[in-house]
């Protein structure tokens, strides 16, 4: 399962899990058993050397360093049990992940339960749009109801845009930028 940079997924998601499951801080609750599981849903092929061993180090990472190896593998029966979430609004549901959680963290691969993924892609749109907007403003662009095409000055003056802009040309005034180049 690789991502658009050619990185494993999964071993993003097996870092987010536990990020995640700290921040939470679910050591210590029912929950960890949740977050254990999905871990091994997207272990490492290492961890099939020494599985319960895996669980623990992971269980480690989270907080929980006493986890004993009849936990581990109750962990490991539960996982094998159910199906594997791959899908990341999938898995955020599995986690209880909510979207200011997982903003706030800065997860990216794993999903969020209360927002779609369509609404964080409108919102990341959204985003950048409103960035290069400035970019441009910083730039010295006009936004576009301020251009020549809406403010349209040669209306007033009562003459075609090509008369406005020859004038302006013999002025040597900056000429408006063509459209066909």
């Amino acid at each position: 399962m690789k991502g658009r940079n050619g990185v494993d997924l999964r071993y993003l998601r097996r870092y987010e899990i536990i990020a995640l499951a700290r921040h939470m801080g679910v050591a210590d609750t029912c929950d960890l058993d949740r977050f254990l599981i999905a871990w091994w849903w997207h272990r490492p092929l290492s961890a099939d050397d020494d599985p319960a061993g895996a669980v623990i180090e992971a269980a480690r990472r989270i907080g929980r360093p006493d986890l004993s190896e009849n936990e581990a593998k109750q962990v490991i029966a539960d996982a094998e049990r159910f199906s594997p979430i791959y899908n990341a609004d999938k898995l955020g549901a599995h986690l209880r992940l909510d979207d200011a959680t997982r903003t706030r963290i800065g997860v990216r691969t794993i999903g969020a339960w209360d927002v779609s993924k369509r609404q964080r892609t409108l919102r990341r749109k959204r985003r950048a749009s409103a960035r290069q907007a400035r970019h441009r403003r910083k730039r010295g662009a006009r936004p576009h109801s301020q251009s020549l095409s809406q403010t349209r000055p040669w209306d007033a003056e009562g003459i075609s845009r090509r008369t406005w802009e020859r004038r302006r040309s013999q002025q040597g005034q900056k000429p408006a930028p063509s459209l066909t180049q």
